[in-house]
């Protein structure tokens, strides 16, 4: 696996679960993926919906290191 050797956290995301048609399917999926590989976190999601969007910026957001600020709040990098 490409991934075996990765040591930071790894967050599993599977995007366009509403073009599912029978969303039952998603957990044996997800079952099977976790039994491969120990992720941070699996974040099933929608994004054209922003269906789970802000669970998936907030799960990044526990692995981001706080920094000194470069930029204005209001500024865009």
């Amino acid at each position: 696996s490409k991934l075996e050797h990765v040591t930071v956290p790894i967050i599993l995301v599977i995007n366009k679960i509403d073009l599912l048609e029978d969303r039952k399917t998603l957990l044996p999926l997800i079952e099977k993926l976790s039994e491969r590989k120990k992720f941070a976190a699996i974040i099933p999601l929608a994004a054209i919906k922003g269906d789970n969007v802000l669970a998936l910026e907030q799960e990044i957001n526990k692995f981001m290191p706080e920094c000194v600020h470069y930029y204005a709040d209001d500024e865009y990098t």
